[in-house]
């Protein structure tokens, strides 16, 4: 379920793991040619593609949200943190990072782009917090420099009325900064 997906993406090895897969998958996706898209013949293809795309989406929403827990659990680590979404977990960002700068879910294709997919799982005023998060705002600025045209073009105007008052934020983040940078040079 997607609280798998949450574990694998914000534990340091199971980040990486996570990662290998959707690369893998996804290069199965673009390239019907290559010598594992061929092993796995057009049945098996189809199904892991599939696959990717569900799992593709699963990461976009917890990029954004995390599902709650159901508080009849009978487990008393009350000590243990609340989960984060992914754009805000130190592993789970840069997760998120590297998978919209391989353009995973196809590329410069907006229907099934990364970067779009956490756009569209953002809403309404979730851009300004997103902007003012040190983690959330790298995970934007990887959007800008290497998601699809369509998805650059929709977060630029998403951050177009927070421009100004980001550039003369005193207190801004470093991500806040590098993402300021990254919109004002397009």
């Amino acid at each position: 379920g997607r609280e798998d997906v949450h574990g694998l993406a914000t534990d340091e090895f199971g980040c990486r793991v996570l990662e290998q897969v959707v690369l893998t998958c996804s290069e199965v996706q673009s390239n019907p040619e290559d010598h594992l898209s061929k092993c796995l013949g057009e049945g098996e293809r189809e199904t892991t593609i599939a696959r990717l795309q569900a799992l593709v989406k699963s990461i976009a929403k917890l990029s954004v949200e995390v599902e709650e827990e159901d508080e009849d659990d009978d487990d008393d680590d009350d000590d243990e943190e609340a989960p984060s979404p992914l754009a805000e977990d130190r592993i789970g960002h840069r997760l998120l990072k590297r998978l919209v700068k391989a353009k995973v879910g196809g590329g410069d294709d907006a229907k099934g782009d990364l970067g779009m997919m956490i756009l569209e799982a953002m809403e309404g005023g979730m851009a300004e917090k997103w902007t003012r998060g040190n983690r959330s705002a790298f995970v934007l600025s990887a959007i800008l420099e290497f998601g699809s045209e369509a998805a650059k073009k929709r977060l630029l105007a998403l951050l177009k009325p927070l421009q100004s008052e980001l550039q003369n934020d005193k207190n801004a983040s470093k991500g806040t900064k590098v993402l300021v940078k990254c919109a004002s040079s397009r």
